[in-house]
C-alpha cells in the first residue's frame, strides 16, 4: 500500500490495483477507483465485465443493490438520483447519458 500524504491509497486485490481515499473512508462512503489492469472496456462479453465488477464490489466489501453509471462526458452535468426508478436499465443497472457525476440523498 503507497499514499501521497495520506490523501489516497493505492491498494492491491487479486492482483489488481486500486486507489481509495481515507478522508472518504473516515466518513463510511464505501469507494474505490479502478487502474488500467482492470478497466471494464478491456473486456469482450457482458459476462466478463460483470465478474470484474463483482471483484471490484469484493475489494471494497459491499454489493449495492442498485448500480448506477454515466456516459463520462467530461462535462459538468451532475444527475441528482432523487429515485431508484430514474435511469435508463441495463444489463449491470441504471444508465445515464450526458452526464459525469451522480450523487443523491438516497441510501
Amino acid at each position: 500500500m503507497c499514499s501521497n500524504r495520506n490523501h489516497y491509497k493505492l491498494e492491491y486485490f487479486n492482483n489488481h490495483r486500486y486507489l481509495t481515499f481515507p478522508i472518504l473512508t473516515s466518513y463510511g462512503v464505501k469507494h474505490c477507483f479502478t487502474s488500467a489492469d482492470i478497466l471494464t472496456f478491456r473486456c469482450d462479453k457482458e459476462e466478463e465485465i460483470k465478474n470484474t465488477h463483482d471483484e471490484i464490489f469484493s475489494f471494497i466489501g459491499h454489493t449495492p443493490k442498485d448500480r448506477y453509471f454515466t456516459s463520462q462526458i467530461h462535462c459538468d452535468n451532475i444527475m441528482d438520483i432523487t429515485s431508484t426508478d430514474l435511469g435508463t436499465p441495463f444489463y449491470l443497472g441504471k444508465f445515464f447519458e450526458q452526464c459525469d457525476g451522480l450523487i443523491t440523498q438516497l441510501r
